[in-house]
């Protein structure tokens, strides 16, 4: 469609993976929204999220944001006045791949060395399911069910802090399944078998 639309237009095409926070501009670490693995970080962080479906062993195609903000640009300056329509992949595993694993020991570590005002007295750990089912009864079992007894418990005793607080930790809860999702999709599109790197440019769309 863009190839066509474009008509006599020079048009080039970034395909970013996984897109991060940035990696020096406009400062280390910067990011503009909780999404992806900066919602996994904030909600570990918290104290919330403690269990994930995932594999440690796949390679998560993680890039900073400000990685793929220099390569539009530079992009922009190749393309020139090209009349073929050019498409660049920008992404990480290919030449330094960082697998789910690491990644998240190396969040863990941050968060206990640093403990942001986030984190409160919250000590973060994060387990990984391999299993889905698994994952579901412990998730209901450590989260749901208690946050079920505080919702009775607010209205029985018609307390509108309790319910409030309920609320809010249900909405969390709520979030970080959202989160959960998104590494259970990486498990299904991660073969062992896969004779080569997968590009993970879906979850930028």
């Amino acid at each position: 469609m863009i190839k066509k639309e474009r008509g006599k237009m020079t048009v080039a095409i970034v395909r970013p993976t996984i897109v991060g926070a940035s990696y020096k501009e406009p400062a280390p670490g910067w990011v503009d929204a909780i999404t992806a693995l900066s919602g996994v970080h904030f909600f570990v962080g918290a104290g919330v999220l403690r269990e994930l479906v995932g594999n440690k062993n796949i390679v998560i195609d993680l890039v900073a944001v400000d990685i793929v903000a220099n390569m539009i640009i530079a992009s922009a300056a190749y393309q020139g006045d090209k009349k073929t329509l050019e498409i660049y992949h920008c992404g990480s595993s290919s030449r330094n791949p960082l697998k789910s694993g690491n990644c998240l020991h190396s969040m863990i570590k941050y968060l206990t060395d640093h403990k942001p005002k986030i984190m409160g007295n919250a000590s973060p750990s994060l387990k990984l399911f391999k299993n889905e089912t698994l994952y579901k009864a412990v998730f209901w079992i450590k989260r749901k069910f208690p946050a079920l007894v505080l919702e009775i418990i607010g209205k029985v005793l018609q307390s509108e802090t309790i319910n409030d607080k309920a609320a809010l930790y249900n909405k969390m809860l709520v979030r970080s399944s959202m989160l959960t999702e998104v590494f259970l999709s990486l498990i299904h599109i991660s073969e062992p078998t896969r004779p080569e790197r997968i590009s993970y440019a879906v979850f930028c769309l």
